[in-house]
C-alpha cells in the first residue's frame, strides 16, 4: 500500500514538469473562446435559414457521424499530406507536416477537436434559437434593431442556459482531451512534449507503464480540479437568463 506516495509523486511531476499543464490550459482556453463564438455565429446563420443552411448542417456534422478514429485518419492525411502540398505548390513555401512539427503541432490538434465537437454545438445552439419567443424579436425591429442587435440584445441572451451548459462541458472535455492520441502519434506527446496533456500523462502512465495507482493519482487530481472549476463556475452564473425570471 502506497499511501499518499502516489499522490506526492503526482504533485511533484506536476510542479517539476509545467509542459503538461500548461498545454492543457492553452487548449482549453483556445477551444473555449475561439469555438463558441463561432458556433454561435454559423448557429445564427443557420436559425435564419440563409443559402447553404442544409448543406453545411450535413458538412458540420459529418465528424460526429464518423467515428474518431476514422476522422482522425482522414484529418492526419489532410495535414501532413494535403495541406502540405498546398504549402509547398500553391504558397511556395516549405512543405510542412502540420501534426509532426512543433510549431503547428498544438493548434493542428485544437483544430481537430474543434471540428469534432462543432456540429453539435451548432445544431444545439440553432435548435435553441429557434424557441426564442419571436415577440421579443418583432418588439426589437419595432425599436430599430437590426440583425445584429437582436442577435446580441435577444437571441443570444434568450439562448444563456444552452451556452452555459456546452461551456460546463467543453471546460471538462478540454481538461481531459486525449486526441493527441489518435493523431499525433502513438505516444500522444508529439515534438518534445509539445502535445502532452494530462490526461495522455494518464492514459500513458496505465496502460504503457502499467503503473495503475500513480496514473489513478493523477486521474484522481485532475478530477478534483474540474470539479472545484465547474463549481466556481456555477457560483459565477448569474449571466445565465432563464425564461422564468423577472
Amino acid at each position: 500500500f502506497a499511501g499518499w506516495g502516489n499522490f506526492a509523486e503526482a504533485f511533484k511531476i506536476l510542479g517539476q514538469s509545467g509542459a503538461r499543464t500548461a498545454n492543457s490550459f492553452i487548449f482549453l482556453a483556445v477551444s473555449i473562446f475561439v469555438s463558441t463564438p463561432l458556433a454561435l455565429l454559423f448557429s445564427f446563420y443557420i436559425y435564419k435559414k440563409r443559402c447553404g443552411t442544409e448543406f453545411f448542417r450535413v458538412i458540420l456534422f459529418l465528424p460526429q457521424i464518423l467515428s474518431a478514429v476514422i476522422f482522425g485518419v482522414l484529418y492526419r492525411y489532410m495535414c501532413n499530406q494535403v495541406a502540405g502540398w498546398f504549402a509547398e505548390n500553391v504558397f511556395n513555401a516549405d512543405k510542412v507536416n502540420f501534426l509532426y512539427d512543433q510549431n503547428y503541432q498544438m493548434g493542428a490538434v485544437i483544430l481537430f477537436n474543434i471540428i469534432m465537437s462543432f456540429g453539435v454545438n451548432v445544431l444545439t445552439y440553432s435548435g435553441t434559437m429557434s424557441g426564442v419567443n419571436q415577440s421579443l424579436s418583432e418588439a426589437a425591429e419595432l425599436d430599430g434593431a437590426n440583425a445584429w442587435h437582436k442577435l446580441i440584445n435577444v437571441t443570444i441572451p434568450m439562448s444563456t442556459p444552452i451556452i452555459f451548459y456546452n461551456l460546463i462541458t467543453g471546460i471538462i472535455g478540454s481538461l481531459q482531451v486525449s486526441s493527441s492520441l489518435i493523431v499525433g502519434g502513438s505516444s500522444g506527446k508529439g515534438q518534445d512534449n509539445a502535445l502532452y496533456f494530462i490526461a495522455v500523462k494518464i492514459y500513458n502512465e496505465a496502460f504503457k507503464s502499467m503503473n495503475m495507482g500513480y496514473a489513478s493519482a493523477f486521474a484522481w487530481i485532475l478530477f478534483i480540479f474540474i470539479a472545484l472549476l465547474t463549481v466556481l463556475i456555477f457560483k459565477r452564473s448569474k449571466w445565465v437568463f432563464y425564461g422564468g425570471e423577472e
